[in-house]
């Protein structure tokens, strides 16, 4: 007798000749018990979870960024300045994100508004700031987000950091501003005044999508930039009297056209 084969071209034979039937195979893979399978995915399910984000620390970090440059104050200023260029002068305890998805958790974290940096302390107290900040995917400094983001000013996309206050299809950011005042000398009736750093007002861009972030000071800004829905908007800014120099008002505005369909 030639041999025999299945479909899949494996040969098969019988003590009595009888063919193979496929359907008595089936049945007994039928019998197997699920549990097994169902084990086996929860296990490779979990591993691709682990290998999908990398988690570090303060000294992983440090020896990351080798090319994180040391923070000695104003670049090019002189030391004599009155006023700090940092939100809060006092480290936090946060975590950094990378585009690469690598955490790097338990990191002693501050935002250096003059210099547009986020800044770290390194294990021997050491203020850092890393050179390549397009690497950071976001920023968390206790429960507060940070974003390195694209953003339109003066006609032109610049790229800086954002407290995020509201995230959706549409996401609202926070800039932060401080100017640098420079030194007057002695008049004939005044003192002279030290350079100083002075704080701003802060501004509010609203982010759609990828789009880069344009800043919003009024109704025309918001409903340009969220045109799908400006009729709801419109009504819901005439019904709440939003003002656009509050961020809690603000980010109940965006909320809002975020939960429009």
């Amino acid at each position: 007798m030639k041999p025999q084969y299945n479909l899949t071209g494996s040969r098969f034979s019988a003590a009595d000749g009888r063919p193979f039937d496929p359907t008595k195979k089936l049945h007994h893979l039928r019998q197997k018990p699920i549990a097994g399978l169902l084990l086996l995915l929860a296990l490779i399910l979990g591993n691709l979870s682990a290998w999908g984000q990398r988690t570090f620390t303060l000294s992983d970090l440090y020896s990351d960024f080798r090319n994180a440059r040391r923070v000695e104050g104003l670049t090019g200023k002189s030391a004599e300045i009155v006023g700090s260029p940092f939100e809060s002068e006092e480290f936090v305890l946060g975590e950094i994100v990378t585009t690469s998805n690598s955490k790097y958790v338990d990191i002693p974290l501050r935002l250096n508004i003059y210099n547009d940096a986020i800044e770290f302390k390194n294990s021997d107290g050491t203020a850092l700031s890393i050179a390549a900040p397009e690497t950071i995917g976001y920023v968390m400094m206790g429960d507060r987000k940070f974003v390195y983001d694209p953003y339109l000013a003066a006609g032109k996309i610049l790229r800086g950091f954002f407290e995020v206050l509201e995230e959706g299809k549409a996401t609202l950011l926070l800039r932060r501003n401080i100017v640098l005042r420079d030194a007057v000398p002695p008049q004939a009736y005044a003192e002279a005044k030290p350079a100083s750093l002075q704080r701003l007002a802060d501004d509010y861009y609203v982010r759609l999508r990828s789009d880069e972030a344009k800043k919003v000071t009024n109704r025309k800004d918001i409903v340009e930039i969220l045109q799908d829905h400006a009729a709801e908007l419109e009504a819901f800014l005439k019904k709440n009297k939003t003002k656009f120099n509050k961020p809690g008002e603000l980010t109940e505005l965006v909320k809002y056209y975020n939960s429009l369909q």
